[in-house]
């Protein structure tokens, strides 16, 4: 709690710090000024709790200063000391505020008690301040939420939010929302941002305000925050461009993201249509890049890409992996990203639903070729790994990663016992179990524990359990080099129930933790 002493007397100011025992009071810091304009001067540089200052002072009086001081801090705490008992000065003091008067020469045990008042009511002042921000906390966010619903379906409700969001924040209920657009971002990584939500609305709110802009925010559908920009008087639609290039920025260290910028609106009860004309941009933002703004202006030249264009190109890339034709299939696959890159005008699920259908394809020609499951091939299904994916460039990286493994293992397979192939392709499958034992290989296989670890180590070179540790250490490195699986959890996704052994086996097989693994992959 911070206090300043106003008063023109030096001896006096030196009487009062000498005599009070301030820390036991709860005061940790103490200013001084000489005068009225000084105490201004101090209490604008860094925040004032208390004030005791004199009356009558050269250059500007504690009146003066006092009335000056609450336009911008009208919470700050006042007690007045004055050596003339003019009433004149006693009315205009209790005007202020002042939670009381003391006569000069000062007697310090009224001091004291003074200023124990004085901090009863800084604390009072301090849990009335916290509760209203929670409660106008708490009605901006739920009216910022009921906004992306239509008007019609609740009025009343809406009506009651503003109407009490008008009254905590002291705005004309009638004249502050006549101008609305909505601002969308969509969000790949929620858990990191949630904690930096009230810094980054904060500092939007600080930039739009000297333009007359005032904005309020809900998270929504868990992967998405909306936030409603409006104003009581038409803007410049630079001003918008400028909110959503500030929300890309803020959100950026944080998480991938998409921001949609909703079409102006007027109304209160039409600003659900900007919030809807921005979620319909966020439908057709997966083939953008992340970190795309999106408006409406973005679709006027899009180019024409039917999705029969892309399944033909599908068609020609899986006949040339079917083929073992690598360059043609590597060409195809470039075609193939470069031309669903164009794609805007399809939705997110046909273009999802077609690599759904790239990758099964593609693990079937594996199948038919004789190449087992690698690590490059997760057991989980196609149709999740697709899902995963934030944009389109995460799918085209998959389908270059998955060509390029099979390609490399088409060209170091060998043919090999067919049983091998059997084994391998049933650890593939199985690895993920921490139950997976050798006796449910060797059933698996139609053969007993001691001749599949003999026939396995004769035509691998390698022995069985060998070959599952390196095969489970190898899937996870992939899980490693993908940020959004915690490390706690790649164990018991690659079949170790106790992490601290997992940690161990790690390390004998690469010479690092997981944790340093990962480090030196982000370096």
């Amino acid at each position: 709690m911070t206090l300043l002493i106003v008063d023109d007397e030096e001896l006096t100011r030196q009487g009062i710090l000498g005599s009070v025992d301030f820390a036991g009071l709860g005061i940790d810091q103490i200013l001084s000024a000489r005068d009225g304009a000084e105490g201004i001067r101090i209490a604008c540089e860094q925040p004032v709790d208390l004030l005791l200052s004199d009356i009558r002072m050269p250059k500007m009086d504690g009146l003066t200063m006092v009335s000056a001081l609450q336009k911008t801090n009208p919470n700050l705490v006042t007690i007045f000391m004055s050596g003339y008992t003019d009433r004149e000065y006693v009315k205009t003091a209790l005007r202020l505020g002042a939670v009381n008067y003391i006569d000069k020469p000062i007697d310090i045990e009224e001091l004291r008690n003074a200023l124990r008042k004085a901090v009863s009511q800084v604390q009072a002042n301090r849990l009335q301040q916290d509760s209203h921000k929670r409660s106008l906390e708490q009605i901006s966010e739920t009216l910022a939420f009921q906004l992306t619903v239509p008007y019609a379906q609740d009025a009343d409700r809406v009506d009651r939010l503003w109407a009490d969001y008008c009254s905590y924040c002291r705005e004309d209920k009638e004249d502050n929302f006549l101008y609305v657009n909505s601002i969308v971002v969509q969000l790949e990584d929620v858990s990191s941002v949630i904690p930096q939500l009230p810094s980054i609305h904060q500092g939007l709110a600080q930039m739009l305000a000297p333009h007359g802009l005032h904005v309020i925010s809900s998270e929504k559908h868990l992967y998405y925050v909306v936030y409603h920009i409006y104003s009581g008087q038409r803007y410049q639609p630079r001003q918008i461009e400028l909110a959503a290039n500030f929300l890309r920025e803020a959100f950026l260290p944080f998480s991938r993201s998409y921001v949609a910028v909703g079409e102006m609106e007027r109304g209160i009860s039409r600003a659900y249509l900007s919030f809807q004309s921005a979620v319909l941009l966020l439908q057709r933002a997966f083939s953008c890049p992340p970190g795309s703004i999106l408006n409406q202006t973005d679709w006027s030249e899009i180019p024409e890409v039917s999705l029969s264009d892309l399944q033909d190109l599908g068609r020609l890339l899986t006949d040339a992996l079917a083929d073992g034709r690598k360059e043609d299939a590597n060409q195809y696959r470039a075609e193939l990203s470069d031309l669903s890159l164009k794609s805007r005008a399809l939705l997110p699920s046909q273009i999802k639903s077609l690599y759904i259908d790239l990758f099964r394809e593609l693990d079937h020609i594996r199948e038919k070729q004789g190449i087992v499951p690698s690590p490059l091939t997760p057991t989980e299904s196609v149709m999740d790994q697709v899902n995963a994916c934030f944009c389109l460039d995460d799918l085209n990286r998959g389908l270059k990663d998955r060509i390029r493994a099979y390609f490399e293992d088409l060209s170091s397979q060998k043919a090999e016992n067919q049983t091998i192939y059997l084994i391998r392709s049933y650890i593939g499958q199985h690895y993920s179990q921490s139950s997976l034992s050798v006796k449910d290989i060797a059933d698996y296989a139609n053969l007993s524990v001691s001749y599949l670890c003999t026939f396995f180590k004769g035509e691998t070179g390698q022995t069985l359990n060998a070959y599952l540790t390196d095969f489970r250490m190898e899937r996870a490195k992939q899980l490693l080099s993908d940020p959004r699986n915690r490390i706690s959890e790649i164990s018991g996704m690659v079949g170790y129930n106790d992490g601290n052994y997992f940690s161990k086996s790690f390390r004998k097989s690469t010479g690092l933790s997981p944790t340093e693994f990962r480090e030196k992959l982000w370096k």
